[in-house]
């Protein structure tokens, strides 16, 4: 097969077992061979220093030499040889370095912090070690190079270096406690703290991250260095783009974009848990390579599957990623004992490079979710970590709509949505302004806040917090665009708290103007033949404001996950909403259908619209439905087939669309539509 894929060129973490190479280079060879893959990160220093302790310099002058022998032996042959060093800031126990303290005064026993100037030389001594010896085409740096993810320590790092550099930057000597009694609150002083200390976070972690990529790089000037974006990027003060760049260097900069689901299949968390790849690469910068972190922890199918990591990367291809860090090996003396991710690979290898060719020039479209990962600054600290990590009212979004077929975008779009506390409450009163003169869908707890901002009469209610649930369902009633509707009752057992019905559904008044679209009513019994309906409060509701923003309200929290939202009719209300906030808002939406996950990609003219759609139902789905908006009703129709695009059967009936596809659990589907 040949080495030089068409547009895709993975990178495949390797254990490389120094006292078997005949082996090692076989499987090496043999993958090469079948799947086209020569990028290898050669994974060291095992993380069993973590209780041996920390590395001497000759453990790293192994570690270069072994990385300088296969790429020596495999360079001519067209591989290409890096080093994934995984001992960033997470090393081993025993060095006369200061630990990284947490905010509750918590250590880890092998964390230590970057400030501290022993620890960042002996941190940059290690890289050019390997550097020197192995001249590696790369050196990509684990996700543990972060404050807020050590063990104990679940949220920066406080010991004296940073509480010194932090007295500097604000003119005032805080001591921990000081800052840990102020970080339980949320408020104006404590959002500016926190966003002044994460912003020394961040520039710790990129001027330690300059410096080695200086050094490394006036050894070995052509090395790249790369980043494992942390799961905690945010809460380090937005810190992926800085410490990205920083990394690079002279050279391109890398990084791998965290997002996979680890342990288990659980497919209707797909969409959720890949939310910061979509963010992450809607926001770096197009100078920067994204790769995405295809990882299969812990690495068979035990646990995650084949098809799981299909989906993964297909997402990631969608939502800007150009490649993929693929975790396809055993990390085993027999590498291959686990062959299933590769053959999957190997089958799909050219649809992926058609899928991302195809997708140049386009962008994901849909619904706007407002995302702010320094909305992180606005949640308190639990005494074991941030409650919020900057996306979580997103992310809440994102499970929502990813199951309900709607697509949506981390970027500006013709439909806003504002979901949760953090969000409302870090927004300027300047952004809040142009939302709400714009169009927006909104959930309970962002109202709240905005009505406590003095929002109440542009948002169309007063809303306060969620008592207890005295109904048992929510009606629709009788109002423009849901006529055909009305009287239905939607499904609510809040008040039974068990399971996953545990909403939190906020008490609102609205203003004059404001029309109610549902309410929550008690039904009685259903033996009793008189029942009638109680009105117990209101539901969704909608309102044009004194602004000529259009406004769709939900009292209920987006955290929800209970059969009151996951419902058919409470679906397509909620479309037809957005639709009479903007027609144009969802370029396609699923119909009928549950748990089918659609990603759109719009071109810049507006002429190709490309769908990427992902049965997330054990069900298979073998005639689908979506809804186009107005403007690629009637379109011209295809079907990614292997890696070519072909003609499609399909039935229009008016903008809605019937298409024969038998669409099979997490085996994606692609569709184009060109006008």
């Amino acid at each position: 097969m040949n080495d030089s894929p068409l547009s895709l060129d993975p990178a495949l973490p390797f254990v490389f077992y120094a006292d078997r190479p005949d082996a090692m280079y076989a499987a090496m060879r043999e993958i090469k061979r079948t799947t086209g893959i020569r990028h290898f990160l050669l994974i060291a220093p095992s993380k069993v220093i973590r209780f041996t302790g920390f590395p001497d310099e000759t453990l790293y002058e192994a570690i270069g030499d072994l990385v300088g022998r296969v790429r020596t032996t495999l360079e001519p042959e067209g591989f290409r040889i890096s080093w994934w060093n995984t001992a960033t800031l997470k090393v081993g126990s025993g060095a006369p370095f200061t630990p990284i303290t947490g905010l509750g005064g918590a250590t880890t026993p092998f964390s230590y912090c970057p400030l501290d100037p022993g620890f960042r030389l002996r941190f940059m001594r290690h890289c050019q070690i390997v550097a020197e010896r192995a001249r590696p085409f790369m050196i990509l740096f684990e996700d543990d190079y972060e404050f807020s993810n050590h063990g104990r320590v679940g949220y920066g790092c406080f010991c004296g270096h940073h509480l010194r550099r932090f007295a500097e930057i604000t003119g005032r000597a805080y001591t921990r406690e000081e800052l840990e009694t102020c970080f339980r609150q949320v408020d104006d002083t404590s959002i500016a703290l926190r966003r002044q200390y994460a912003a020394m976070m961040r520039a710790t972690l990129a001027d330690l991250a300059a410096e080695t990529a200086a050094a490394v790089q006036a050894i070995s000037p052509d090395t790249r260095l790369g980043l494992c974006q942390p799961g905690c990027w945010a809460v380090d003060g937005n810190m992926t783009e800085a410490v990205t760049l920083a990394f690079g260097g002279r050279n391109r900069p890398w990084i791998r974009i965290c997002g996979a689901t680890y342990d288990t299949d659980h497919p209707v968390s797909l969409p959720s848990s890949m939310l910061t790849v979509l963010y992450t690469s809607q926001h770096l910068p197009d100078s920067v390579e994204k790769v995405h972190e295809s990882d299969t922890f812990p690495h068979n199918r035990f646990f995650c599957s084949a098809s799981m990591l299909e989906s993964m990367i297909t997402l990631a291809l969608s939502y800007g990623c150009s490649d993929s860090m693929l975790y396809a090996t055993h990390h085993l003396p027999e590498p291959l004992i686990e062959r299933g991710y590769l053959d999957m690979y190997r089958d799909n290898r050219e649809r992926f490079a058609a899928l991302r060719d195809s997708l140049e020039g386009h962008e994901v479209a849909g619904l706007g979710l407002v995302a702010r990962p320094d909305s992180a600054c606005a949640s308190p600290w639990t005494g074991g970590g941030i409650a919020d990590n900057g996306l979580g009212g997103p992310t809440n979004a994102s499970r929502l709509f990813g199951r309900y077929g709607f697509p949506y975008t981390t970027l500006p779009a013709e439909v806003q949505v504002l979901v949760g506390e953090p969000a409302a409450r870090i927004l300027s009163d300047d952004e809040i302004e142009r939302l709400l003169a714009g169009r927006l869908l909104l959930d309970g707890p962002a109202a709240r806040v905005l009505t406590e901002r003095g929002y109440a009469d542009l948002i169309g209610a007063s809303i306060a917090d969620a008592p207890f649930a005295n109904f048992n369902s929510e009606q629709v009633q009788a109002v423009a665009g849901l006529e055909d509707v009305a009287g239905k009752a939607l499904y609510s057992s809040a008040y039974y708290q068990w399971g996953t019905e545990y909403d939190t559904i906020h008490v609102a008044d609205p203003l004059p103007g404001t029309e109610q679209v549902t309410n929550f009513v008690y039904q009685g019994q259903s033996v009793l033949a008189d029942r009638e309906s109680a009105i117990r409060r209101p539901g969704l509701m909608r309102c044009v404001n004194r602004l000529g923003g259009r406004i769709v309200l939900s009292p209920t929290s987006f955290t929800t996950r209970s059969a009151n939202f996951f419902g058919y009719h409470k679906r397509e209300v909620l479309r037809r909403l957005i639709g009479w906030l903007s027609p144009e808002a969802l370029p396609a939406a699923v119909l009928e259908a549950p748990n089918v996950s659609l990603t759109a990609n719009r071109s810049a003219d507006g002429t190709s619209l490309i769908l990427t759609l992902i049965n997330l139902c054990t069900d298979s789905i073998p005639t689908l439905k979506l809804a186009l908006s107005p403007g690629y009703a009637g379109s011209k129709i295809e079907r990614l087939e292997e890696a070519a695009w072909q003609p499609v059967e399909h039935a229009w009936h008016d903008a809605v669309l019937d298409l024969p596809l038998d669409l099979k659990l997490l085996k994606p589907q692609f569709l184009r539509f060109r006008r």
